[in-house]
C-alpha cells in the first residue's frame, strides 16, 4: 500500500515534472500473512522536507502559512503521529492463532528534522538528530472467558529535544540520551 500528498501546489506541469519531490510526503507499506499463522508488516513514512526546500521552502507538514493553527483539530495534529518534519520506519512480525498471538515490533523515528536543519545549520549539530527507537513485545492469550494482554515497550531516546546541542559541558554524559520501559497488563473477562 502507499499514499502520497503535497503540502504545496504545483504551478504547472513543468513544475510537477522538474520538482516532483517538492513538498511531497509519503507512506509506503507492505503486509503479508504467511501460512495463516504469521503476519509480517513494514511501513516507511516521510513527511520532512526534501532537498528542494533549500531553494524553494514548502514549510513543514501540518503547518500552513494561511491557516494559523495548521492541520489540527482542537490543537491535536491530524495525520501521522510522528509529527511534522519527521521520518519513521516500522516493522513487526506476529504469530497468531485462535487463542493466542505474540508480536515483536521495531519502530525508528527521526523527530522533526525540518526544525533541526533550520535551527542548527552548522556541523556537528546537524548530525545529532533527535532519534526515538521503540522495541515492542505484545502477547495475547485467551483462556476460557478471560483475555490477557501483555505489552512491553523498550524506548531508546537519543538527543531528546536536541538537548545535547544546548549542553555547555561537552565532556559530560549526554543529557538527552535515556532509556525507558513501559509495561502494561490488561485482563478482560467476557460474560
Amino acid at each position: 500500500y502507499g499514499e502520497f500528498a503535497y503540502n504545496d501546489s504545483k504551478f504547472n506541469t513543468r513544475d510537477l515534472l522538474l520538482d516532483f519531490n517538492h513538498s511531497l510526503a509519503t507512506t509506503m507499506g507492505f503486509k503479508k500473512i504467511l501460512s495463516n499463522k504469521y503476519d509480517f508488516s513494514v511501513e516507511v513514512t516521510k513527511i520532512e522536507q526534501n532537498s528542494s526546500a533549500i531553494l524553494r521552502d514548502s514549510g513543514s507538514w501540518y503547518q500552513h502559512g494561511v491557516v494559523r493553527h495548521g492541520f489540527t483539530n482542537y490543537g491535536e495534529v491530524m495525520g501521522a503521529s510522528i509529527g511534522p518534519g519527521s521520518k519513521s520506519f516500522f516493522t513487526s512480525i506476529s504469530k497468531f492463532s485462535n487463542i493466542s498471538d505474540i508480536t515483536l515490533g521495531y519502530n525508528l523515528i527521526l523527530n522533526n528534522n525540518d526544525f533541526l536543519y533550520l535551527t542548527f545549520e552548522n556541523p556537528p549539530y546537524i548530525f545529532r538528530k533527535w532519534e526515538t527507537q521503540i522495541i515492542n513485545i505484545e502477547f495475547y492469550k485467551k483462556i476460557k472467558n478471560l483475555e490477557l494482554l501483555f505489552n512491553l515497550n523498550y524506548i531508546i531516546e537519543k538527543n531528546f529535544g536536541w538537548m545535547d546541542i544546548y549542553d555547555n559541558n561537552p565532556g559530560n554524559k549526554k543529557i538527552g540520551d535515556f532509556d525507558n520501559f513501559a509495561l502494561s497488563l490488561t485482563i478482560k473477562q467476557n460474560l
